[in-house]
């Protein structure tokens, strides 16, 4: 295994690494391996992989209905009412 030291993070990514890893019941350590892990694995995907997710996201998709909506109007109410 190897160690990886990151100089001059900034504060606010601790923070929400700390947060996420919090929220999770990681430590802070255990948190960071696994979004690396996480980046890892996509790294290496195969096409084959790839295709399978993307297919999986368009069934998901075409599982809700369209929605149909004016976003100019939406604006122009938005403005109004303020």
């Amino acid at each position: 295994m190897g160690t990886l030291i990151v100089p001059d993070l900034d504060e606010s990514v601790i923070a929400a690494l700390s947060q996420e890893a919090r929220r999770r019941g990681y430590s802070l350590e255990e948190q960071a391996r696994r979004m690396l892990r996480s980046i890892e694995a996509e790294v290496h995907r195969s096409p084959e992989e790839i295709e399978a997710l993307v297919t999986e996201a368009e069934e998901i998709a075409a599982m809700s209905p369209p929605i149909h909506m004016d976003v100019v109007a939406l604006i122009g109410e938005d403005r109004e009412s303020r």
